[in-house]
């Protein structure tokens, strides 16, 4: 007889499972089905109808997911048994590979379909139901989607066979293989439960508390305001995670049985259902803050209450990754399936973030403050026990860094620290082992200055940002505003000890205040009165006190709460009518300063000290409590042994030409390099620019900036540029031309007008091509107002191509422009590209190229930049989009427009990616296509490489950006009746988090390159990807500094059908995801400035380079400086200042050449 326990535990799964069935119905597209035998027979039919093999040794690749809705949703034709069906069994794939992709050779198969599905895998399979499906019905279901810009692409199988050779592919071995920064994780549950919480707090009457200049409210104005009479309460995002925290508590110790866990800003997950707990609602909580140990009788309130039940399906996404269920794992669609796994990422993370993120509570009275701090949802950063650094070396570590974190002072005069932190991400990826990965990285932040036992005053704060660059008191008052203080003056307060006894309220606290920002404003008559214009000061700054008489803050303080305050100490404002000393206030540490743009060198680490620190500490900083997660079935990493190792391929060199001096024929170079990097020395441009003009420079010399203008360091650079470059590369016709009676002219005064110095210039030298501009600073950050002035002035207005060059400090210290020849050989580069939208600085060879560069094919690169930080809203974005025009891939002409916001502010940081402006942008791409190859020969395959997206965005950029790229295709192709091409969509994400390092048991030294990163040419396809063949990280530079951050390309939109063949044994095979990589690291030794290959693919690096040259040209609404940022409103049609023309002049010569290089 079964046991009372085993009765138990039936019943539980039993409920369970009903549990699950009946909360199904939240899930978008749920469609549940039997999982029983019938889908391993389903398995064993596909195998059988020309599924992708997988090497022996890996993971499966899943069949049960995109596959499936690529086969249905295409149109195939009659007699085809399965999508993709190979018939070369001699064509074999290198071990190690994820199965290698699968296209339809038919013509339909580029058929453009709206739906994400269509556009999403490689390997595509069908069932039996699909295969067998009425053509009429499919066909049906396909004009249901909304696929009105179909176009036939019959001719585009009739282009000629590709050649690819089979001997340059590496079999990795089990010695090749690297470890990552992702750790495996499993759970038990089958599913969780996810809730959303709205709070609101309720109304009191303001409880006003004494000790300020001024009244303030008992939680601080700053921090929860009101937007009229009758409109809800805004509610600060630290007084939010406190009334979730508080509500946790609650909860839990009512619950044992149950585990909680919440982001503490909109979601709760739990283990169980608690629809039960949650039938009288909103749950009401008393606030108290971290300073108190209860809530007082007048506290605030706040009422939560708990959005719909949302079930999410562990058990169903465990299937669905691991392909060993039925199709999409019983959801309707793979869209569907998409969005059941991101609900189960976003629950994974806010479970694995728990820890820290209850770590970043004060303990009462402030006896210690936090150790964890955050930035944002996935960044948690450790706080110091105390600074100890030593003069002579500002990055000194703490004594304990495991324990404490590392912090480094960044040199700005004691107010900014740098701090190291972790990054945490949960990835759900299509493999049989491994499906659910925690990935962790290192991050570096910016913070104002402070530890947990040494917080500066706010008097010390400004006094040491102000002694920078004497910045405005408006640049000041950004500067403090939004930091969290504590007051010092309370607990010895004899007036507020007196009230606190007299109202029987308890002990005097100190207490805790968002900064509004500083008294600049003369309000005489008012509550305010500032007597003196330059400092606001304790002794200049006066308020209306309760007797109608203006008191300074110095006496009030000094006499009231017997406070010692200096009459030269600054007064800061806390809401609306609240001012308080700065020397009274402390900074709260951990507090993070986004307003820091320049890099943080401290953060660029080797692999090693990266290593070390991700299983050390970043593994201790996400370790579950058992005591408050149990429930959740959770497994976690504990040490580096549990780190996921994955296999690598090396990439072989292509060879690259130039034309050697003296040669008649151009000569590759990559047979005698030992690293990816080379020099011009004897070398000369494959295709010279045919400049057909004169050439000249200029220097811009600022008297009063301390450099010396020196007549012999300008003409021995210009000299040595002219005879040693410029005459030796292969450039044709190119002259330099100057004035040696009018020596002035080449020399512009940085302390008149820019501008009017420059038309004269041009307007002496009317004939030049290209303009060398030295700029007498040192310092890229001095130059850049000379810079960008000089490039609007040169792209839009003088239709003139300008190089700048800035001085160096030489070997004795002396500055001075450089006659380096590896700095001229640079500037070089683009004097050949710019001058000339013909020429070529070197190129592939023809023999070992990727057949998918063969000539007729297009790259193009879009990305899209945002204005930041000050700008005048509501400034748009802009777009550009580059593409190639030569079959060499070396010329990108560009294109730049506008990118509208979206009118509803709360949507537009999500949806301001999206380029709304691609059609015109590509038809311009293409006309210049026309004009280079001829007027009736367009590409026949168009490669597309998308910067800039996040995982988030990719469906966007598969439904709607490709929507529009087809449509520009279709009309233009067709106006020409011209075959339509085939087109491939691929994404390039560098801002990701994914580590590669060396173990120490591989050996295989020439894999990897300075400190042990992995070396140029490793590509890496399973294990941390997604799982379809779809995407892959590659490493296509040498890193020399820090740790290697690979490329993920991850292919959106396939197209390709022209089949590949093999030279050897003339069989064909479709193109794979090997070969796509290959593509994409050949492209990445041509990129025209420099001598060295690229971490990033080149069309989408010149797109990147065409919108910081974009910037430039919207820097008035970009960077206008804080105090029009502040009174401005971005309006083109009534502001001339705002219409602002974006590059050259449509049609002139400029715009056909890559200016913004």
């Amino acid at each position: 007889m079964p046991s009372a326990d085993t009765k138990r535990k039936k019943n539980e799964k039993k409920n369970a499972a009903n549990n699950a069935a009946a909360s199904n119905r939240n899930i978008p597209g749920y469609n549940p089905i039997q999982t029983s035998s019938s889908s391993s027979n389903q398995g064993s039919q596909l195998s059988g109808r020309g599924v992708a093999v997988t090497p022996s040794g890996l993971p499966p690749t899943p069949t049960g997911s995109v596959s499936q809705s690529l086969a249905t949703q295409l149109k195939l034709p009659s007699g085809t048994t399965g999508y993709g069906k190979r018939n070369d069994s001699s064509a074999s794939e290198p071990a190690g590979v994820i199965a290698p992709a699968r296209f339809q050779n038919s013509s339909t198969a580029s058929v453009y379909s709206g739906t994400a599905a269509v556009t999403t895998g490689f390997q595509t399979t069908q069932s039996p139901a699909q295969q067998t499906q009425d053509p009429s019905q499919q066909k049906g279901k396909q004009a249901a989607s909304g696929n009105a810009d179909q176009h036939d692409t019959a001719d585009t199988t009739q282009s000629a066979h590709i050649s690819l050779t089979s001997d340059h592919r590496t079999r990795p071995t089990e010695a090749r293989q690297l470890n990552t920064n992702h750790f495996p994780i499993s759970i038990n549950a089958q599913v969780l439960y996810q809730y959303s919480l709205d709070i609101k707090q309720l109304p009191k009457p303001p409880c006003e508390r004494s000790g300020a200049a001024g009244k303030q409210r008992e939680v601080d104005n700053s921090s929860n305001t009101t937007d009229g009479d009758n409109k809800e309460k805004k509610i600060s995002a630290r007084i939010k995670r406190r009334v979730i925290l508080l509500l946790l508590k609650d909860i839990r110790s009512q619950h044992p049985d149950i585990s909680f866990a919440s982001n503490f800003k909109t979601d709760l997950v739990t283990s169980a259902s608690i629809s039960n707990i949650l039938v009288q609602q909103p749950i009401t909580v008393d606030y108290y803050d971290e300073d108190e140990v209860r809530p007082r009788a007048e506290c605030n309130k706040f009422d939560i209450t708990f959005g719909e039940e949302r079930v999410v399906p562990v058990d169903r996404i465990l299937q669905y990754l691991r392909g060993d269920g039925p199709p999409f794992a019983g959801f309707a669609d793979v869209g569907a399936a998409r969005s059941a796994l991101g609900q189960v990422e976003s629950a994974l993370n806010i479970i694995i973030s728990q820890k820290p993120n209850e770590l970043m509570e004060r303990t009462p009275n402030q006896q210690r403050q936090p150790g964890v701090t955050f930035n944002g949802d996935k960044k948690f950063y450790d706080v110091p026990e105390h600074l100890d650094f030593d003069q002579s070396d500002s990055m000194r570590s703490n004594r304990n860094p495991i324990r404490d974190g590392y912090a480094w002072d960044l040199r700005k005069p004691g107010f900014l620290l740098a701090l190291s932190g972790y990054f945490r991400s949960t990835r759900g990826l299509h493999q049989a082992s491994n499906p659910l990965l925690l990935n962790i990285n290192t991050t570096t932040g910016c913070f104002h200055y402070g530890s947990r036992d040494q917080m500066k005053t706010v008097n010390q704060l400004i006094r040491d940002f102000r002694s920078t660059s004497q910045p405005s008191w408006e640049h000041t008052e950004d500067f403090v505003k939004g930091l969290r203080v504590m007051t010092t003056y309370r607990r010895a307060s004899p007036a507020l000890q007196k009230k606190f006894q007299d109202d029987s309220i308890g002990e005097v606290r100190e207490s805790i205040f968002t900064i509004a920002g500083l008294p600049l404003t003369n309000k005489k008559g008012m509550s305010t009165y500032w007597h003196d214009q330059n400092e606001p000061t304790s002794g200049n700054v006066s308020f209306l006190d309760s007797n109608e008489v203006f008191t300074s803050v110095h006496t009030y303080f000094n006499t009231t709460h017997n406070a010692a305050v200096d009459a030269s100490d600054f007064v800061v404002r806390i809401g609306s009518n609240n001012f308080q000393p700065a020397s009274k206030l402390r900074v709260l540490p951990g507090q993070s300063y986004k307003a820091h743009a320049e890099p943080i060198i401290q953060g660029s680490r080797p692999p090693a000290e990266n290593w070390n620190l991700i299983t050390g500490r970043g593994l201790s900083m996400y370790r579950l409590d058992p005591l408050k997660t149990q429930h959740f079935g959770l497994t976690h990493p504990n040490s580096a042994n549990d780190a996921l190792r994955v296999g690598y391929h090396k990439l072989e060199w292509p060879p690259f030409f130039y034309r050697t001096q003296g040669a008649p024929t151009a000569q590759s170079l990559v047979t005698t390099l030992k690293t990816p990097s080379w020099g011009l020395r004897n070398q000369q441009f494959a295709k010279g620019a045919d400049v057909s003009g004169d050439w000249s420079y200029v220097e811009l010399y600022n008297p009063g900036s301390g450099h010396q203008s020196n007549d012999m360091d300008i003409w021995r650079t210009v000299e040595t540029f002219d005879n040693d470059h410029v005459g030796k590369y292969g450039l044709k016709n190119a002259n330099l031309t100057y004035s040696e009676l009018d020596w002035d002219h080449h020399r512009i005064g940085l302390d008149g007008n820019l501008l009017t110095g420059l038309r004269a210039f041009r307007n002496r030298f009317s004939s030049i091509k290209l303009l060398l501009v030295m700029i007498g600073h040192t310092k890229p950050g001095d130059a850049a107002p000379f810079y960008n002035i000089v490039k609007r002035w040169g792209d839009i207005e003088a239709d003139l191509p300008t190089i700048c060059l800035l001085k160096s400090l030489g070997k004795n210290g002396r500055a001075q422009y450089s006659t380096n020849g590896a700095q001229l050989g640079n500037l070089m580069l683009k004097f050949n590209l710019k001058t000339d939208e013909r020429s070529v600085n070197h190129h592939l060879g023809v023999e070992k190229r990727s057949p998918l560069l063969s000539k007729g094919t297009m790259l193009v690169g879009i990305d899209v930049t945002h204005p930041n930080g000050k700008y005048v809203k509501p400034a748009p974005s802009v777009a550009a989009m580059v593409a190639s025009t030569d079959e060499h891939f070396n010329q990108f002409p560009a294109s730049l427009r506008t990118n509208p916001r979206p009118e509803d502010e709360a949507k537009y940081r999500q949806g301001q990616e999206e380029v709304k402006c691609l059609e015109p942008m590509l038809e311009e791409r293409l006309d210049a296509w026309l004009r280079i190859n001829g007027d009736a020969s367009l590409p026949h395959r168009i490669i597309f490489f998308r910067d800039g997206l996040s995982v988030e965005q990719f469906e966007m950029c598969r439904s709607r950006e490709l929507g529009q790229l087809q449509r520009c295709i279709t009309k233009k192709y067709g106006e020409l009746g011209c075959s339509m091409p085939e087109i491939l969509l691929i994404c390039a994400v560098k801002r990701h988090h994914c580590r590669f390092f060396r173990p120490l048991d591989n050996n295989n030294r020439h894999d990897f390159a300075k400190l042990d990163n992995p070396a140029s040419g490793v590509v890496i396809f399973n294990g941390v990807t997604y799982g379809q063949n779809e995407d892959f990280f590659l490493v296509s530079q040498d890193t020399i500094k820090g740790t290697t951050r690979p490329t993920h390309y991850v292919v959106l939109h396939n197209e390709i059908t022209t089949p590949m063949v093999n030279s050897q044994t003339g069989s064909t095979r479709p193109v794979t995801i090997y070969d796509i990589a290959e593509m994409v690291y050949q492209l990445c030794w041509v990129y025209g400035r420099c001598t060295k290959t690229v971490g990033l693919v080149p069309p989408a690096y010149y797109a990147d380079l065409a919108c910081t040259r974009a910037r430039i040209y919207m820097s008035r609404v970009y960077n206008p400086g804080l105090r029009l940022s502040r009174t401005e409103t971005y309006d083109p049609t009534t502001n001339p200042a705002h219409r602002l023309p974006l590059g050259p002049r449509k049609g002139s010569a400029l715009s056909h050449r890559m200016y913004y290089i």
